[in-house]
């Protein structure tokens, strides 16, 4: 039912017949236009369905007090385990009934909030999924999180025990977040995938999350490129590698240098690919030691 401009009248009848289909195991209602008003049908119908275990509501208008029609629904199904609600205008003032539904939904299993404009909400989003039990993939990609609430959010996600993969590519970490992110890599156990692209991570970040690394024994994938990292930052991160159990860094249109070639080309293939951008061969780091005159 993706883009068919569907309105709440059409949702009436559309969600009666569906309240007792026993074949329909996926509800696409993505790009319809659709306003939170229309989220009690749905919550109506998903009442008395058993079997759709995932609803894409993306590109929609769903900001406002009707998304808590989406915590009583998930309080009462057993059933969907994939919620899409990315594009859907969300706001910081829609915080606390998103927190309520991942705090509701022990069967929820994936959740996409990208491309919103959550903000300011880190501290009540990162309260919850620190004691999440069921999510294992959350999309918070393309929103704003930044400074303190970008720290309360991993702050947060660093507690969580069943996280397997987290987005939160193009942000706003920035800088700030260099310590908030060592302590999400050194202490938290579930991560497999992590994507903290296009996020304005600096130098100063790199030499922290390669700490973070060198303590984590279960992340496999780290995506960090289209940051503004200098070859002296990548040259930090890949220092630390060897003593990494990750297979998988992508440091995409990030400068490196020579140097890092050299480390690069030391680490076995097998165990680990590391994505780069550009080579400056020109650029040395690593002074060479000089040798001592014999006599």
């Amino acid at each position: 039912m993706q883009s068919y401009g569907l309105a709440r009248l059409d949702m009436l009848p559309l969600c009666h017949s569906l309240a007792y289909n026993t074949t329909a195991t996926s509800l696409d209602l993505s790009q319809n236009r659709l306003l939170e008003n229309v989220l009690p049908n749905i919550q109506a119908m998903m009442n008395d369905n058993s079997f759709i275990g995932s609803i894409d509501l993306s590109r929609n208008n769903l900001t406002g007090p009707g998304l808590k029609s989406l915590q009583v629904m998930l309080s009462n199904n057993y059933t969907l385990t994939s919620l899409n609600l990315s594009h859907c205008r969300l706001l910081d003032s829609d915080a606390p009934a998103l927190a309520a539904v991942i705090e509701i939904s022990l069967n929820l299993r994936s959740l996409s909030l990208a491309h919103n404009e959550l903000s300011e909400c880190g501290k009540l989003l990162g309260g919850v999924l620190a004691d999440s039990e069921g999510l294992e993939a959350l999309d918070l990609s393309w929103n704003t999180f930044r400074s303190k609430s970008a720290k309360e959010l991993l702050l947060g996600l660093r507690k969580n025990t069943r996280l397997r993969r987290l987005e939160l590519a193009w942000n706003s970490l920035g800088p700030d977040t260099a310590v908030a992110l060592r302590d999400l890599l050194k202490k938290n156990s579930a991560i497999i995938e992590l994507d903290v692209s296009h996020n304005r991570l600096s130098d100063n970040n790199m030499k922290p999350i390669g700490l973070g690394l060198t303590k984590n024994q279960t992340l496999e994938k780290l995506w960090i490129g289209h940051n503004p990292v200098t070859p002296v930052g990548a040259l930090a991160l890949i220092r630390a590698l060897p003593k990494a159990s990750v297979n998988l860094v992508d440091l995409s249109e990030i400068e490196v240098s020579s140097d890092f070639v050299k480390l690069k080309d030391k680490l076995n293939p097998e165990a680990i690919t590391v994505i780069h951008g550009t080579v400056n061969k020109d650029m040395v780091l690593i002074v060479p030691t000089p040798k001592k005159k014999r006599g």
